[in-house]
Parts: C-alpha cells; sequence; structure tokens
C-alpha cells in the first residue's frame, strides 16, 4: 500500500513528532498508601471484596520500579488508623529532601460533608471530623509543611476522589509543590467499590503495550489517565477525574512499554451469549480468527470464544448537548440538561442545582421526551446548491466531480416523499450569487405555515475580513466578495418562511457558523444545524458528511444508535459527529434553537445491515497502522475499505491485524508546539476529545483556541 493522505496514517506516526517527557526517577520518590476493604465500624461503613484486590500489586510495582523500601509506607486494613496513618505520613515526609516526589495512595470509603470530602480510616467513627476522619485539605497541609521535594502524585480509589484535584487548584500557585491527581471519579460522585481503577494505575507502572498510545515505548502519566478514563467509563460507567498544578508535566515517563500483543486483545464491545448483547472485552485471539471474551460484570466462568457473528461494537445511546433529561437517582427522577459528553456518559446540570451537582450519567440511567411528531416529507422544502467549480479557479479550487454525493442527497429526500415541486437544486455554473439568492427567496415565499425546510450546501466557506461567513456561489470572487452570506440566509429564512422548523446543513469550511447565525436569529422560527466542521475550522474535501446525512435521512440502521427501529435527528448528529472524527479528524456541529426538538423522528429504519457496517477501524499493513470502514463481514474476518484509498485496497481481515481507533488525548494543561500556516506556535492544551486537541496558543487571545488533530502537535 503506497503512503498517501495523512488521515490513513495510524495514531503512532501522526505523533511521531511527539518528544518524550520527562523521566520519574524512582529512587528518589517517597510513597505513602493507604488502603482498607474493612472497617472497625462495620455497621457504619460495609466492607469491599478482598477478592483481586490491586493494592498489594500496586505497592510492588513501585518496589520493582526501585523506589527504596525504606520509602515506602504502606498501610492495610486494620494497619490503616486514622493515628498512624498521620504519624506515618509525618515521618515519611522527613526523609524527603529537595527534588523528590511524593506518591499518595488512598483506597476505601470516601465521604463528603459540608462541602469538604473525608478519607475514612479503618478506625473511624460515626461522626465526620478530624478526629475520626481525615480530610483531603488536612492531607495537603501536612505535605506542605513537611515535604521537601517539588511533586506530588496524589490517587484516590474512592467516592469523592476528585476532591483531590479541587484542592490541589485552590492552592494554585502558593507554593512549591507541583501537583497531579488522580481520581477514580469526580469530585460530587460515588465511585465503583471495584478495583478497576487502581487495576488501571497497576497496567501502567507495569508497563503494558496497551497503554502505550503513542507507541514511544513508555508509558506516561497521561496515557494512564487517558486508560482508566476508558475502561472506567466502559466496566463501571463513571469517568476518572485528572488534575495537574504548578507545571507538572502529565507526559511524565513513569514505565517503559512491556512487550507486544495481538492488537485486538483489550477491544470493548458487546458479545451475544446466547440470549441477548452484554459489554464484553476480549482477553485474547485464536488462530481461527475467534475471540476469546469476558462479559463485564460476570465472573471468568461465562468467559468464551465467540466469532464475529456474536460481536458487535460497542455504541451507548447518546444524547446531544442541549437535550432536555431526566437521570434517575434511586427511584427519584430529576430534570436537567445535557452540557457535556464523553464516552457514551452524559454530564447533566439539574434544573434548580449549581454547578456542584453537575454529575456524569450513563444512557441507561436516562429518559429523554420522546417527540410524538415525526419529520413529514410531504410538508418539506429543499433549498440546495453543490458548487464543485468556481469561475475565479485560481482563487476556489475545484473538486472531482466523480462520485459526488450532493444529487444523491437531493434524489434520496425526493424518494422520501419530498415533492419534486418543493426542491430546488442549484450546481455549480447555476449557483450564481444572483440565481441562488433570487430562487432562495421564491421558495420560501411559496412556504405555508406548519412546513418544514432543509437548507443544504456543498462547496467553499469562505471568511471575510470582518470574520463573517460566506459560502461561494460559483461566480464568486476572492475574499468572500459576491458570496452568499450565512446570517443573510438566515435572515432571508427569518423574514421569508412561512414554517416553523428549519434544518440548516453544510459541507464546506467554517459551516459551524450556521449555529451561530442560527441562535442570534431570534424571532419564532426554529432551528436546527447539522455540519461538516465548527465555525472556525476548514473542513475536509471529501464526501463524508453528506455521506452521514444520506445515512440518516434513508433510514441505515447504523444511524439508530438504541435500536428502536427508528432515527432520531440526535442519533444522526451523534453518527456525524462519530464518522467525522474517525474518518476526517474534525468535529461535525450540531445544534438546536428554540422548540426545534433534537430527537425529531425522521423515519423508521428502512435499510437494516450487519452490525459491523461502518464501524471506524484501524487496520495494520506491512507494519504500519491505516484508518479504515468496514464494509462486509463473516464469522472469522471483517472486510474493510481504507480512508483515502480507492477499492482496488478493499480487503479482508482477522482480528489479528484491526483494533478499534486509538486516539491519543493529551492531558489539560500539556505544553506543546502546534503548527499554523506553516509555523510551530507554543500553545498549551485546554481540553481533550477522540483524538482532537483544544489548543491555547500562548501569547495570543483565546479567539484563536482551535481544535487540531495529532498532527499538528509536537511536544
Amino acid at each position: 500500500m503506497p503512503r498517501r493522505a495523512s488521515i490513513c496514517l495510524a495514531i503512532f506516526l501522526l505523533c511521531a513528532s511527539l518528544q518524550a517527557g520527562p523521566s520519574w526517577d524512582a529512587e528518589r520518590t517517597l510513597v505513602f498508601a493507604l488502603s482498607s476493604v474493612t472497617w472497625e465500624n462495620s455497621e457504619e461503613y460495609e466492607s469491599f471484596s478482598a477478592e483481586g484486590r490491586q493494592d498489594d500489586r500496586l505497592i510492588d510495582e513501585f518496589r520493582q520500579a526501585g523506589v527504596p523500601d525504606d520509602r515506602i509506607v504502606y498501610l492495610k486494613d486494620r494497619e490503616a488508623r486514622l493515628s498512624t496513618a498521620r504519624v506515618a505520613l509525618e515521618v515519611l515526609l522527613a526523609k524527603s529532601r529537595p527534588g523528590d516526589m511524593l506518591v499518595f495512595y488512598f483506597q476505601g470509603h470516601g465521604i463528603r460533608k459540608d462541602g469538604t470530602t473525608w478519607f475514612v480510616p479503618y478506625d473511624a467513627g460515626d461522626t465526620v471530623d478530624g478526629t475520626s476522619h481525615w480530610s483531603v485539605p488536612d492531607i495537603f497541609d501536612r505535605i506542605e509543611a513537611d515535604f521537601k521535594g517539588s511533586k506530588a502524585l496524589l490517587i484516590a480509589d474512592c467516592c469523592h476522589a476528585g476532591a483531590l484535584g479541587v484542592e490541589a487548584e485552590r492552592r494554585e500557585g502558593r507554593g512549591k509543590i507541583a501537583y497531579a491527581c488522580l481520581a477514580s471519579i469526580p469530585p460530587n460522585e460515588i465511585s465503583s467499590v471495584n478495583w478497576t481503577f487502581t487495576q488501571c494505575v497497576v497496567d501502567g507502572l507495569d508497563g503494558s503495550y496497551l497503554l502505550d498510545r503513542d507507541a514511544d515505548g513508555d508509558i506516561e502519566l497521561g496515557e494512564i489517565v487517558q486508560h482508566a478514563h476508558e475502561t472506567l467509563a466502559f466496566e463501571e460507567k463513571q469517568l476518572a477525574h485528572f488534575v495537574t498544578t504548578n507545571g507538572f508535566d502529565p507526559s511524565t515517563e513513569l514505565a517503559a512499554s512491556r512487550g507486544r500483543g495481538t492488537p485486538f486483545v483489550g477491544a470493548q464491545l458487546e458479545a451475544h451469549d446466547g440470549e441477548g448483547w452484554f459489554r464484553a472485552k476480549v482477553t485474547k485471539v485464536g488462530n481461527d480468527g475467534r475471540c476469546f471474551v469476558h462479559y463485564i460484570g460476570y465472573g471468568s466462568q461465562y468467559d468464551e470464544w465467540v466469532g464475529f457473528d456474536r460481536l458487535r461494537p460497542y455504541r451507548p445511546e447518546q444524547f446531544p448537548v442541549g437535550a432536555r433529561v431526566e437521570c434517575k437517582d434511586k427511584e427519584r427522577w430529576f430534570a436537567g440538561e445535557v452540557i457535556d459528553r464523553r464516552l457514551g456518559l452524559h454530564l447533566v446540570r439539574f434544573d434548580g442545582y449549581d454547578s456542584g451537582w453537575d454529575e456524569w450519567v450513563p444512557a441507561p440511567n436516562i429518559r429523554a421526551e420522546r417527540v410524538a411528531e415525526t419529520w413529514d416529507p410531504s410538508r418539506t422544502w429543499v433549498f440546495g446548491v453543490g458548487v464543485l467549480e468556481w469561475q475565479n479557479s485560481s482563487v476556489f479550487a475545484s473538486f472531482p466531480q466523480a462520485g459526488r454525493k450532493d444529487q444523491v442527497l437531493m434524489d434520496l429526500l425526493e424518494s422520501r416523499g419530498v415533492p419534486g415541486e418543493q426542491i430546488t437544486f442549484l450546481t455549480d455554473r447555476q449557483a450564481t450569487k444572483r440565481n441562488i439568492e433570487t430562487e432562495f427567496r421564491q421558495l420560501l415565499k411559496k412556504t405555508n405555515p406548519g412546513d418544514f425546510l432543509i437548507v443544504y450546501y456543498a462547496g467553499h466557506g469562505v471568511k471575510n475580513d470582518a470574520g463573517v461567513v460566506h459560502f461561494a456561489p460559483w461566480d464568486a470572487e476572492a475574499s468572500a466578495g459576491n458570496c452568499w452570506s450565512v446570517p443573510g440566509m438566515v435572515e432571508q429564512v427569518s423574514e421569508y418562511f412561512d414554517g416553523r422548523r428549519v434544518l440548516l446543513t453544510a459541507d464546506c469550511c467554517f459551516s459551524g457558523s450556521l449555529a451561530d447565525a442560527a441562535k442570534a436569529a431570534g424571532g419564532q422560527i426554529a432551528f436546527s444545524c447539522l455540519t461538516s466542521s465548527l465555525a472556525s475550522v476548514i473542513s475536509t474535501g471529501n464526501w463524508t458528511f453528506t455521506e452521514c446525512l444520506i445515512d440518516g435521512l434513508g433510514g441505515d440502521s447504523s444511524v439508530d444508535a438504541d435500536r428502536d427501529g427508528r432515527v432520531g435527528l440526535d442519533e444522526l448528529g451523534v453518527y456525524t459527529e462519530t464518522r467525522m472524527v474517525a474518518a476526517e479528524k474534525q468535529f461535525a456541529t450540531f445544534a438546536t434553537t428554540g422548540a426545534f426538538h433534537p430527537q425529531l423522528d425522521l423515519g423508521r429504519v428502512r435499510s437494516s445491515q450487519d452490525a459491523w457496517m461502518g464501524a471506524p477501524l484501524e487496520v495494520s499493513f506491512e507494519g504500519k497502522w491505516y484508518m479504515a470502514e468496514v464494509i462486509a463481514a463473516r464469522k472469522d474476518k471483517l472486510k474493510v475499505t481504507y480512508y483515502g484509498f480507492d477499492a482496488s485496497w478493499d480487503e479482508w481481515v482477522g482480528p489479528d491485524r484491526i483494533r478499534f481507533p486509538r486516539p491519543v488525548s493529551l492531558p489539560a494543561d500539556t505544553r506543546v508546539s502546534v503548527l499554523s500556516d506553516g509555523k510551530w506556535y507554543d500553545s498549551i492544551v485546554l481540553d481533550s476529545y477522540q483524538g482532537l486537541h483544544l489548543i491555547h496558543y500562548v501569547g495570543f487571545d483565546k479567539v484563536w483556541d482551535e481544535w487540531v488533530a495529532l498532527d499538528r502537535i509536537r511536544r
């Protein structure tokens, strides 16, 4: 396979420019660990299962890494008394020297009372106070009073463990210690009683090759964080919590990557046990193309060998940001709004509560009002513009005419029942600015109350000097001259459209500006916007986004995330986002305004396909990883087509050559250089999601913050 576009290269090739972070010096490390699975006050504090406990293994990993025995304190079960712990920590910290690093680990019960989080020692009493429990602020006070080193890594596996990060941020810039706080759960949430989180840390210190995302031979703290996030989300339906302060480098190397194995091992998916589908993890792969799976939440006696016919990608139901939902807590339902979404979990802000009560909630604990209204094609008007060539070809480069999908989309809408006389579609030379604005106005004037409008544009999106986005008609001039203004188009809709709902779509650079214009429009019309990119980001020249519209409006079963036999607009939005990230390394935009409900029913599933169809994968070819998509499946192999390559490269591959995409997600506050317009700029990572990174350019206003793929980042 020849080398082609960078989007086809594997993650480890994209991040080849990432430089190694600072190495951890085990001999200059102190380790303090407090862990208990049973408590003296058994009526107040329920015991945990000791089966498969990982705290012993964690301490063994530190010893094997070279931390001296006299610099390790490990208080377990009956030894984990409050007075013993306080004295032992004081004695250990007295051994510290300038330049040392402290590792603090707690596992057990965590309690939150009056805004303070307390760790529960073995001898904790009924009353939660400093005489019976160990508060997070007190732990920090003791460290800062007696620790002579410069860095502290604090790890907690308990309820409300994220309070460590909150406390570290409160002390940002006040002392000499740089903190990294890795917790099993955010500060206001309840953690699993399993050992999954500590197992993730052990995996990293043990050098498991599965954690080495950038394939540089080392396991970094940030890679352990990412492993913990993904594993906890899949197995425990919770997210880890990670914070760094005062310059603690998340790229600190903690172990050498150990060995290499079959890439599909560790894959998180669903397996059918003969009665139903259950979350499962691949633990080994056979020579016959079958996979040995462990069902999450069940004992090893249920582990078994299965083929691809009994496996499918894990596709949790996802609600879009902005969706109104109700979440179950014990026996009560609380109303709220989704404000973020990660790894199948939803961050919900509850009505009547401040942000301190925000909670990550899995889809099974969420319900949303299903819209009784279904999209009516017979009451729909469509205005489409597809421009692949321009009069001013020196400024606006042409796109290939072969395989164009805009006409396919228009034909599909008519086949779904949109009357042909209610569809206007202008292409190439027809799509002059004058024709676009005239034909658009005429179509809008034909509409009636209650009608539905779909607007679609494919071509070039450009910004003028004032930052206003325009769509380029065939006769467009340079610098957005003689172009179709996005705000102007939305204003036309508001002025002339007699209907009530509008779906705005665009497959071009800066297309997310449609959402900004719709939100600014106000008025009685409700908008939904689904576009190929964010408002500030250029878009791919491929047809991937338009193909997503075709899949969703065509009723493809792969869009039906909740598998209820119908396709919702919100499901199309999530499906589009997932495919755009996997295939094009960019975010789509999905937003609604006013009374436009994101779960509008687009109709029943019309084309049922194998669950593997369309699934994104990374495939190994001659030692390199390429992005691909499944186009057929059988019991022992999957047939894939490679992104960016023609069909002559399609092939059947087994589990020995495939893996689900493993994007590298650099933690917040990571210092990097980012390539922009041919130059490298010092930057800081603000956020990461699905392998894309929101970065801030040092010395520039936040208006320049943007999401970038890893091939533009180096450390």
